[in-house]
């Protein structure tokens, strides 16, 4: 597996996989002190609450338009955006929760004792870099299990309803996305930030 213990912190996890996809941008004196990856899986997020029966309720009256649309003559134009309706309810229902497990899977996050480094991609060639003495805000949002969410910002509406790899097209926050030992990273970034 390529972990390492790393004594600075008592974070057990130095991924050297990672460390390896990371190495090109750690400036001098620079060193990891934590890498990790989000958890998998699919995750239901507290605004799915009000998502999940919005998006039932699109689907049946997307399907009642579909079905209306198709039984009569003509109507193309009624026909092609019952179509779309249909979709957009699919990936509201479905393709979103498809959408962030993968966005998911492909990202790797560093904690540097300067910076955060976040990896993108099935590839991983997106990269953000995060100053920690610079972050704005700090947030964290933790499960009993350990797992949690640190926002690195303002915390948005958007950031609950769209997946990680949309934040370049849309203003949502920086984050790591449900890591292992939260609380304790949490409280690192906010120690350095204080410095």
């Amino acid at each position: 597996m390529g972990l390492r213990y790393n004594h600075i912190i008592g974070f057990p996890q130095i991924d050297e996989k990672i460390r390896s996809k990371i190495s090109q941008h750690l400036e001098d004196g620079e060193e990891p002190i934590h890498t990790c990856r989000p958890k998998g899986g699919i995750l239901i997020k507290p605004l799915d609450i009000i998502f999940i029966p919005l998006s039932i309720i699109l689907a049946i009256a997307a399907y009642n338009i579909a079905a209306l649309a198709f039984e009569s003559e003509g109507m193309m134009i009624l026909k092609i955006f019952s179509v779309i309706l249909i979709l957009i309810a699919f990936y509201f229902l479905v393709g979103r929760f498809i959408d962030d497990m993968v966005s998911r899977k492909y990202t790797i996050y560093a904690i540097t004792n300067k910076r955060i480094i976040i990896k993108s991609g099935p590839t991983q060639d997106i990269t953000r870099i995060y100053e920690i003495r610079k972050i704005i805000g700090l947030m964290i949002n933790e499960k009993k299990n350990g797992f949690g969410t640190i926002i690195l910002d303002k915390d948005r509406f958007m950031d609950n309803v769209l997946p990680l790899r949309y934040s370049r097209t849309f203003k949502i926050s920086p984050k790591l996305v449900m890591i292992p030992n939260a609380k304790e990273i949490f409280d690192y970034l906010k120690g350095i930030r204080e410095y």
